[in-house]
């Protein structure tokens, strides 16, 4: 296979490994005694990879190969071409996070295939990648599990940009780096952000156009590396061609381009994502720090939530954390027998809420052996954060712990935020 890719998609893999074929292009790789829950889980990735394709146009790579990594791998994937890297963390043994495949599947077209021609302009990478993932998360498992998701990702970039500050050029769907590190920069920001204004607009032209744009961009820019102002040109042609003059200056006058890319603090629009299953979630949060929830009721409700609606109500409990004392949070704990929860994304959480709220006290002994055995960074910087909010002197001491076992990039990004605690303490 001759395909042109950008270097910082080269990846080898070597170790214990053993291929099972999913589907006709699809293949999962892990150590052997891993390799059946592995298989189990990405049953469906040639459905996922087939609906991505539907979506866009034809998949240029051939075969499509995920590789579970050692945990220590400190994102969720990396969307090498052809070996995609993945975090075991994604394999709970439920498939309740095969989103991330299908994350790492989009990139097959947004990334791989066009690629942004440098790190401020990563959004062109991130934000379209996760539209597509979306788009594909929708047809697949509904409209409304699309939408859920996309609440709790907003959530999080929400309060990323408030971190960074509304000011901050970090914010911004185009960076300025001046020296800095694009890793200093690393957030939700150009995936979130950039798919809320994809989603924008397609509010104004439509899906079914929107659609079309994508694969006119995938077909016109393919194998080659580009920046925001060749997308800006190539979506205002489009609309151009695709409306009456008129009609076309009317969309064109709704979008500021400036605004939504350059600016940076919060989208200027923005998107509403809620539902009726949202909603429950809020509501049954807010019963408990209202001391209103019924404990038979409540269970048997956030039992029938998906994870990202459990992340939903613990992270309404993180908003209110000046709420939740270590009663509330020991009572939420137990009504909801939260030590039961398996994945990553309920567990970080509530880690959050339990070390803020004093119901997990210093030495933090379930947020150590967490750390201690996943690196994704997603988990364990919030988890880290809180430890060192409550007791500096233990969280670095489990940090020097871990630390051997984690990835360099990890590390750099731990050893920041203990930084910043020193600067602040200063």
């Amino acid at each position: 296979m001759n395909i042109p890719v950008q270097s910082y998609l080269l990846a080898i893999a070597s170790g214990n490994l053993v291929e099972r074929r999913i589907g006709n292009r699809t293949f999962v790789i892990s150590e052997p005694e891993e390799i059946e829950k592995v298989a189990n889980e990405f049953s469906e990735l040639e459905d996922f990879l087939s609906e991505a394709e539907r979506l866009t146009i034809p998949y240029e790579w051939g075969v499509y190969k995920l590789l579970i990594l050692p945990p220590s791998f400190p994102f969720g994937g990396m969307e090498n071409p052809l070996l995609t890297f993945a975090s075991p963390a994604i394999v709970p043994g439920d498939k309740s996070s095969v989103d991330v495949a299908i994350h790492e599947i989009a990139h097959s077209w947004f990334g791989n295939l066009v690629t942004n021609n440098n790190w401020t302009n990563f959004w062109l990478n991130e934000g379209f990648t996760t539209f597509l993932e979306r788009k594909t998360v929708r047809n697949i498992f509904g409209e409304d599990f699309m939408k859920v998701t996309a609440k709790l990702e907003n959530q999080t970039v929400y309060f990323e940009i408030l971190d960074y500050g509304l000011e901050n050029g970090f914010t911004s769907l185009h960076p300025v780096f001046n020296g800095t590190h694009p890793d200093e920069a690393l957030s939700d920001i150009p995936y979130e952000k950039g798919f809320q204004f994809l989603i924008y607009l397609e509010s104004l032209i439509g899906e079914d156009y929107m659609l079309e744009f994508l694969r006119s961009y995938l077909k016109n820019f393919a194998y080659t590396s580009i920046d925001v102002t060749n997308f800006i040109s190539f979506f205002s042609e489009y609309v151009h061609q695709k409306f009456t003059t008129t009609d076309a200056e009317e969309i064109l006058s709704k979008i500021d381009f400036d605004a939504w890319i350059y600016a940076p603090g919060l989208p200027p629009i923005t998107v509403d994502f809620e539902t009726k299953e949202y909603n429950d979630a809020i509501e049954l949060a807010q019963s408990f720090l209202d001391a209103k929830a019924n404990v038979t009721s409540a269970l048997q409700i956030f039992k029938s939530f998906s994870v990202n609606l459990k992340g939903l109500f613990i992270s309404h409990l993180i908003d209110n954390q000046e709420i939740v004392d270590d009663c509330m949070a020991q009572y939420i704990y137990d009504t909801l027998q939260l030590g039961d929860e398996i994945n990553g994304e309920v567990v970080f959480r509530w880690l959050i809420v339990a070390i803020r709220s004093g119901q997990l006290r210093a030495p933090f002994k379930s947020a150590d052996e967490f750390v201690g055995s996943i690196g994704r960074m997603k988990y364990v910087i919030p988890v880290y954060q809180a430890m060192l909010d409550s007791n500096a002197a233990i969280a670095k001491a489990i940090f020097n712990k871990h630390e051997d076992f984690y990835h360099p990039i990890a590390i750099k990004a731990i050893q920041d935020i203990f930084s910043e605690d020193v600067l602040i303490s200063a």
